[in-house]
């Protein structure tokens, strides 16, 4: 056993010089990393000392939603503010703060930063602009600001744009006496006008 172990060391392959050695070695450029680089801070939920202070405004927003005078929309970036309310996989959350802006290290142009969010289950944290934003994005609505009257209430649920141009919807029937029109039964003109209607008519 001895010799069969003296004659593999014996054998040329363990006679390389220093050079012939660095044939077998490979750039760090090339070697693969072990780990990934690990975040430097991940935020994380813990409870909120002074909830007492935020529960009230999440009791109002539930009554608001109730009666009407909020409603759920769809997320998009320009609907994160401070003092915002959003949903997020069917838990209120309210968006106290931003407290700190950076632009990302993918794409200059993205804004990012830290928040100071609470959430009505009494925690709160400190996650990434952008991470709440995905959050609502994937699983959440944006809960509307609240309309103090119910005709600005009805405006927000419908959508009405109170710059367009005011004016009177009108249904007429005809008086023409012409058979093909004195004949049709249920015949009106439905239309919209910007002008009195009988300036209309």
């Amino acid at each position: 056993m001895i010799d069969d172990l003296d004659d593999i060391l014996k054998d040329p392959l363990f006679d390389l010089t220093n050079e012939e050695i660095r044939l077998f070695s490979f750039p760090k450029t090339m070697l693969v990393k072990s780990e990934r680089n690990k975040a430097e801070y991940v935020a994380q939920r813990k409870p909120c000392d002074n909830f007492h202070e935020y529960e009230p405004l999440f009791q109002q927003v539930h009554r608001e939603l109730k009666s009407g005078k909020r409603s759920l929309i769809k997320y998009n970036e320009k609907s994160l503010k401070e003092g915002g309310f959003y949903l997020v996989s069917g838990v209120m959350v309210y968006l106290s703060k931003i407290t700190s802006f950076e632009r990302t290290t993918k794409n200059k142009s993205h804004i990012d930063g830290r928040t100071h969010v609470i959430y009505e289950n009494g925690t709160e944290s400190d996650l990434k602009i952008r991470s709440l934003g995905k959050n609502i994005h994937n699983d959440g609505f944006v809960i509307t600001e609240c309309k103090d009257t119910d005709e600005q209430a009805i405006n927000v649920a419908f959508n009405v744009d109170e710059t367009a141009p005011s004016g009177w919807i009108y249904v007429l029937e005809s008086l023409s006496p012409l058979d093909g029109i004195a004949n049709q039964k249920d015949l009106y003109k439905i239309g919209f006008s910007t002008n009195p209607v009988q300036e209309r008519i």
